[in-house]
């Protein structure tokens, strides 16, 4: 929050959402709109994060909008920077870089993968359409959903009615899909302006998998009707990218999977409505059977490697015995000859001597 009042640029709508917390979320959102008139809050029953920026863009009345989780913090140069760039370009989406901090030493060995996950480094602030952007981040294994890490133009939001999805947990990768789909003039700039806290419980490593592999699945279906009423089959480029990112998050899905109490899974399966009960069974199912057999390819691959690897070890070890060997036999036929050298002048030797004294 305090990131948010120390920015350069200070014509800000600044939006707290208290999504029904337990906590003394209230009153310190309360506090903070009594110190700064820029400030207003939203008090809500808990919906979850999508339902809380939701509530909070149906609000907003200015140009661009920006999203801040609570744990995170922000550059206090980054909305000067932004809408700088933003209404220069007459951009409908500007994407921007976020360098991850760790709230501990046992959070960081735990996920140390996050900490370059926002990193980029291919060139991607020329003018392009969304598409062309989601194609070469896709082709440059660059594509990072964050909704936290890009500003979007209010009109260009209201106009394609895009709103995030209720109920699910990594949202963003369907909202940045749906976003980049119809947009025609984003760009991205290369600098870390983003704070972005890793904790054990949040979402992105938080311990819920049931939630999040069902979360998965509802945004590979959501996509694929998506895809279907778009038409986006007829953008080849594009679609072959959609493509690749379902089955990341397919395996995404899978990962969890694999560490989910199978049991529980089931109880869960059990409260869905039947058609969607045996779709999400048979889905995880089929793509778990899938990434098993992948992985026992790749295992044997890796002992087929190994296996050569062993023989080859054999063939040069053997090659440095028979070398040896080699060696050896030589040693011994010098040595063997040098001997026959040795008696053959000291028999020369003898019969000369013998000579001279015959005479």
């Amino acid at each position: 929050m305090e990131s948010l009042l120390q920015q350069t640029y200070s014509n800000l709508e600044i939006i707290l959402v208290d999504d029904g917390g337990d906590d003394r979320c209230p009153q310190i959102c309360d506090e903070y709109a009594k110190k700064d008139a820029r400030i207003k809050v939203i008090h809500k029953k808990n919906g979850g994060l999508s339902d809380a920026r939701n509530a909070g863009m149906r609000a907003a009345s200015g140009k661009y909008l920006a999203y801040i989780d609570s744990d995170d913090y922000i550059h206090p140069k980054t909305y000067e920077y932004l809408y700088k760039t933003a209404k220069e370009k007459n951009l409908e989406q500007l994407y921007f870089s976020a360098k991850t901090f760790f709230d501990s030493e046992n959070v960081f060995e735990r996920f140390s993968h996050f900490d370059e996950l926002y990193k980029r480094s291919a060139d991607y602030s020329k003018v392009a359409t969304g598409r062309q952007m989601f194609i070469k981040m896709s082709n440059n294994s660059e594509f990072r959903p964050s909704a936290c890490m890009l500003i979007s133009s209010r009109d260009f939001l209201n106009r394609f009615n895009l709103r995030f999805e209720k109920g699910l947990l990594h949202e963003d990768n369907l909202f940045i899909i749906q976003c980049l789909t119809y947009a025609k003039r984003v760009s991205y700039e290369n600098v870390n302006l983003y704070f972005r806290r890793m904790r054990s419980d949040s979402i992105s490593t938080g311990v819920n998998g049931i939630k999040r592999i069902y979360s998965y699945y509802k945004i590979i279906k959501i996509l694929e009707q998506f895809a279907k009423s778009e038409n986006l089959k007829n953008d080849k480029e594009f679609f072959e990218a959609l493509k690749y990112r379902l089955s990341v998050i397919d395996f995404n899905a899978c990962d969890i999977a694999e560490t989910v109490d199978p049991k529980e899974l089931d109880t869960f399966i059990d409260t869905l409505c039947e058609d969607e009960a045996v779709d999400f069974y048979s889905h995880i199912n089929t793509v778990l059977n899938l990434r098993q057999s992948g992985k026992f390819n790749m295992k044997r691959a890796k002992t087929n490697e190994e296996n050569i690897k062993v023989v080859q070890y054999k063939y040069a070890h053997l090659n440095d015995e028979l070398k040896k060997k080699k060696i050896s036999l030589e040693n011994q036929k010098k040595s063997i000859l040098s001997k026959r050298l040795v008696r053959l002048a000291l028999k020369i030797s003898a019969f000369i001597s013998k000579l001279r004294g015959e005479k």
